[in-house]
């Protein structure tokens, strides 16, 4: 299963991609909606995380 996982702290983010990775996942990373966005338009994914305190995903 292929996820998406929006998260603007670093840490966090490596952190959570890493035991999602390690549960079988595959995980691409965007530290902005912006980014999120661009991926989302060349690739498919079964599920998005989203940090819904995060302060880029307003923009």
């Amino acid at each position: 299963m292929k996820l998406l996982l929006l998260e603007d702290d670093d840490l966090l983010a490596e952190s959570l991609a890493e035991s999602l990775k390690d549960n079988g996942y595959l995980v691409d990373l965007a530290a902005s909606l912006k980014a999120a966005k661009s991926l989302m338009a060349t690739e498919h994914y079964e599920l998005a995380i989203l940090d819904p305190v995060c302060p880029m995903a307003r923009d």
